[in-house]
This record gives C-alpha cells, structure tokens and sequence, in this order.
C-alpha cells in the first residue's frame, strides 16, 4: 500500500493538477488512492504534525486575488487536535487557489461533505473553496474558518461548467441548482447537528424562509458572499 507521504504527493498532483485540467478526471483513480490509505468512507485524512507544517508553510506563501497571503510568516499550529483534511473524492474540485493546505475538516464535516459528494446529480461537480488551515491558524483571507467546521462552495452554474467569477446576478448562475443543493446538503446532516449557510441571494433566502426544511436552522445574508455559500455544520441547540 501507499505510504502516507506518497499518498499526499499524489493526492496533492490530482486535486491541484490533474482535476483542474480536465472534467473527465478518473473516478477510480481517486478512490483508488484513498482506499489504499485507509480513507474510504471517512471523508478525511489525518495529517502529521510535520505534514501540517508543510501545508502552514504552503499557506505563507499563497496569495489570493487581492495579493494578501493565507497566513502569516510568523504563524504556528496552535492545534495540533485539529490534524484531519478534506480527503479527494471523484465529485469534488476546486474552483480557486486553494488546495489541501487550507482545506483542514472536523471528520465530522469531512464525511458530511463527502456525503453530499456522493449524491451530486449526474454531470455536476462539487466544487469547494477553503475550508481551515492546519491546526485552526487564522487565515488572513476569512474572519472565521478557523474551527474545522466550515468549507465553502461554489454555487451551480446552468451549463455545469467550471465557475469563474459568478455571483448570484451572472447569467450562468443556477438559482434552481443552488436551492437543490441546499436541499441535498440539508438531508445530510448528521443527527445532533445542524446546517447554517451563509449566501447573499434574497430569493434563495426567502425559498427557505417560506419553506423551512430538517437539517437546515437558515439562510443568513453577510457581507461577501455574493458568490458562494458558506457552510457551517454544528451541534444542534438544544430547546
């Protein structure tokens, strides 16, 4: 079988490589890869304190669009508890310059999003932005996503293409799409937890303000999210 370290270089090649590149990436080569790490069906997979250093360092000297970098060159893992990232699965890719280094998940999370991966419509892709960085280090690009319980979306698209920009006024944007894909998120939320969403689209927010369903406690408009939806999974309140 693959050695942790061989399994990240090769993880790391498809999702930042391979997958970009092509829609017709090989579905039994993702799960190929993680099946011969142990991962199938966990939706994570655990990192080394030496591993988590290598993504921090990778996080120094990534810029967003704006030239800000994800972290700071100072910054250190304040929590080494926080070890597991966002294992490859054949229905997700990303949609902007983030990877494995800023996509660390609660297992909880991790196998939640893998859930909703899994039960994608035919001929759509998930595609995920950031998630936490290693250990919880503050990210310079987002005021949370420092818990391991957040990851963000990007909403459908009307052709199923790779997103490049749109908000919720572009033309390519998915209004139907996106409310189904709330729905599908909704039905996988594991018991004793709720969803809540970030998203600045008045109508999806009034679709399920109308029509509240299990699994999500809301729609919550906030400044920039305009073009992704920001998910949160935590513990249900208790009544």
């Amino acid at each position: 079988s693959l050695t942790p370290e061989s399994f990240a270089m090769l993880r790391d090649a498809y999702i930042n490589f391979i997958r970009p590149v092509t829609m017709n990436g090989s579905t039994e080569l993702v799960r190929g890869l993680a099946e011969a790490h142990g991962m199938k069906n966990s939706g994570v997979i655990f990192r080394t304190l030496e591993e988590m250093k290598t993504d921090l360092d990778r996080a120094k000297i990534t810029k967003n669009s704006k030239g800000k970098f994800a972290a700071d060159k100072n910054d250190k893992i304040p929590n080494e508890s926080l070890n597991t990232q966002l294992a490859p699965h054949p229905n997700i890719a990303n949609y902007s310059q983030t990877g494995p280094y800023h996509q660390y998940v609660t297992p909880e999370m991790g196998k939640f999003v893998h859930k909703i991966a899994d039960s994608m419509p035919s001929g759509q892709i998930l595609y995920i932005n950031d998630g936490s960085l290693p250990g919880g280090v503050d990210s310079n690009w987002h005021d949370t996503h420092q818990d391991g319980w957040v990851l963000d979306v990007k909403m459908p698209t009307v052709d199923n293409s790779k997103p490049s920009g749109e908000n919720f006024k572009s033309s390519n944007y998915s209004r139907e799409k996106t409310i189904d894909l709330i729905k599908l998120a909704a039905s996988q939320v594991p018991e004793g937890y709720e969803l809540e969403v970030y998203f600045n689209d008045t109508k999806v927010r009034n679709e399920f303000n109308k029509n509240p369903i299990p699994g999500l406690s809301g729609i919550v408009k906030k400044p920039g999210h305009n073009d992704h939806l920001h998910l949160i999974l935590k513990p249900k309140e208790i009544k």
